[in-house]
């Protein structure tokens, strides 16, 4: 409890001092990059907030994060959502976000946004941990060093991202873009993912590089928690997964205070 009070304490400070640093101003003045802009977050139930989705801003970190920055939020999250598409494989299949033909996959909820007056200013893309959990053995025979970036196939994680990514710029050049990893290295959801040390680690690294090869700007969430198997569900997470899902505001308050610190230091287009 105690390292859990600390923690929080920390990460509450340095949220303080991001909006000290902006002297007499407040969040909402048009200091803030994303000021009066539309931020369309695409992900999970992680940052949609579950189990609240009747109140994402209250236990959404992403709805929290872009409003205290005065800006205006499409939270197209979806619970259960995958980035990779494999039709007819369990959990690949109707949720997945590379799914052209699902109602909020990327061509329904991004691309044909664009040109429309509901077009977003900030795409954000939030996606991982059921990709991770459901397809451990593509991150675990993953060579990093050697990553085809022609790989346009829906099936793998950076085959997903690259035409997602490439579609957006092709349709839209110099689109504003960022990642975010998951929260943690490490994984322990009883039901899927137990108890395993590094489970995430390949994917988040993934994430990183691909943020890296399209000059897209990166929130490393996981570096910046503290989050590990010695404290993710006895201290953060009790479900193993969800933030939202503990008792209290902390958990989430900690993401809040990351999202809330990366969008600031951004320029967009």
């Amino acid at each position: 409890m105690c390292h859990k009070l600390l923690s929080f304490i920390c990460l509450s400070l340095a949220f303080i001092s991001c909006r000290a640093d902006e002297g007499t101003s407040t969040d909402q003045t048009p200091q803030s990059p994303v000021y009066n802009k539309v931020v369309a977050w695409y992900g999970t139930s992680i940052p949609a907030g579950f189990p609240h989705y009747d109140q994402p801003g209250k236990w959404s970190y992403a709805n929290k994060a872009v409003v205290k920055l005065g800006g205006i939020i499409q939270n197209r999250c979806v619970s259960g959502s995958t980035l990779m598409f494999k039709p007819g494989v369990e959990h690949f299949d109707n949720l997945a976000f590379s799914n052209e033909n699902f109602e909020k996959g990327y061509k329904k909820q991004l691309l044909d946004l664009l040109g429309t007056d509901r077009e977003p200013d900030l795409f954000v893309f939030d996606f991982g941990a059921n990709d991770g959990q459901f397809d451990k053995e593509y991150f675990l025979n993953l060579d990093l060093t050697h990553l085809d970036w022609t790989d346009q196939r829906t099936s793998t994680f950076l085959g997903a991202y690259n035409r997602i990514i490439t579609s957006l710029l092709a349709k839209k050049p110099g689109a504003n873009i960022v990642l975010f990893t998951h929260y943690a290295d490490d994984a322990d959801e009883p039901n899927f993912f137990p108890n395993a040390r590094n489970g995430y680690r390949k994917m988040n690294d993934l994430i990183v590089a691909i943020g890296q090869h399209y000059g897209i700007p990166v929130c490393d969430v996981r570096s910046q928690t503290g989050w590990t198997l010695t404290n993710l569900r006895t201290t953060w997470c009790k479900d193993g997964i969800h933030p939202a899902a503990e008792d209290n505001m902390a958990a989430v308050e900690v993401l809040t205070a990351i999202a809330y610190r990366f969008i600031s230091g951004l320029s967009l287009h």
